[in-house]
């Protein structure tokens, strides 16, 4: 019996070969975090943008570019982010499937749009972040990382950004920040890794529902955080919280940072000021670039509340845990703004 089972053994059908999962390559922390969480048991994804970076005229490592040059899908949030990014992966990801999320965002907001709802936002403070970021040069990566944020628009000239790259009158990118979005990317990448990968649809599909209830559940601790507020009006270190604002209902009537490529001078700063005693804001929600002078030049020695909101996570570890926790984090800085 043995050396018949023996004999057997090399005419046996051949174990059905593992699927090959595809490679896949992404720009932004949020982007790899819900990609990770898709690929959760399958595989991992690379990260074009290293954590702690400005997605705005960044520079590829080599590493970097290899890792898109061998990748089969890309997804990344779109031009409107990282033009740099758009001719690298003409050249690079010449043969990959290369996937823009912004447009599949239920809700795309627009500089504009923020301009004519909140007139006293100067709503496109945003590459004001990058005014801070020249502000702090001891703080450049994490000027960048927020810079990259919010307002790449306006990007640092010394990293060869131009104020041409952002204009506050397109397409607000940030769509992350807003959890119908994310829910809505996941099933995007969910959907791609499943016609590349059949083998693997059905996991696929499951870790993105699993990622939905994930976002829903992190997102219900932000609404509740922002509700305590009770609609009390704050203050942004610059104006990079649209999809927050508006997904949640923040009261925010105003940024420190001015809408340029340059530190906000004199007037805005008394502007704010003025605004800031009109509306009884005593709480800012700062980033990581945070400049403690644009504040005290805003409240003085007042007991502002300060909480910081990292708007890239690049403080938080890659994976799949990256987006709830970034939304966690969100929730928490509101939490701290409660008087």
């Amino acid at each position: 019996m043995l050396r018949r089972c023996l004999l057997a053994l090399p005419f046996a059908l051949p174990l059905p070969a593992l699927a090959d999962v595809p490679q896949v390559a992404t720009d932004i922390g949020p982007v790899h975090g819900l990609a990770a969480r898709v690929m959760a048991g399958l595989g991992t994804p690379g990260q074009i943008v290293r954590a702690g970076s400005s997605p705005h005229g960044y520079a590829m490592r080599p590493s970097e570019a290899h890792m898109v040059e061998n990748a089969d899908l890309v997804f990344w949030v779109g031009p409107e982010l990282t033009p740099w990014l758009e001719t690298g992966l003409t050249t690079l990801a010449a043969h990959a499937q290369i996937i823009p999320l912004l447009h599949h965002a239920p809700v795309i907001l627009s500089f504009a749009e923020a301009d004519d709802d909140h007139d006293d936002h100067d709503d496109h403070d945003d590459h004001d972040d990058h005014d801070d970021h020249d502000d702090h040069d001891d703080h450049d990566d994490h000027d960048d990382h927020d810079d990259h944020d919010d307002h790449d628009a306006t990007a640092h000239t010394e990293e060869g950004h131009s104020e041409e790259g952002h204009h506050h009158d397109g397409e607000d990118p940030h769509a992350w920040l807003d959890p119908e979005a994310a829910k809505a990317w996941v099933v995007v990448i969910a959907d791609t890794l499943g016609k590349a990968d059949p083998d693997n649809a059905a996991a696929y599909s499951a870790n993105a529902v699993a990622a939905k209830a994930e976002i829903d559940a992190a997102a219900q601790r932000v609404a509740e955080a922002a509700d305590a507020l009770n609609g009390a009006a704050v203050m942004t270190y610059h104006d990079g919280f649209q999809y927050l604002q508006v997904h949640f209902g923040l009261n925010v009537v105003g940024s420190l940072s001015t809408g340029d490529a340059a530190d906000p001078g004199p007037a805005h700063l008394a502007e704010m000021r003025d605004l800031a005693q009109s509306k009884n804001v005593t709480c800012v929600l700062t980033e990581p670039q945070f400049n403690p002078r644009r504040v005290s030049a805003v409240f003085g020695d007042a007991g502002t509340m300060l909480a910081e909101i990292d708007l890239l996570g690049a403080n938080l570890d890659a994976g799949p845990e990256f987006y709830p926790e970034l939304l966690n984090g969100i929730a928490n800085a509101l939490n701290a703004c409660k008087k």
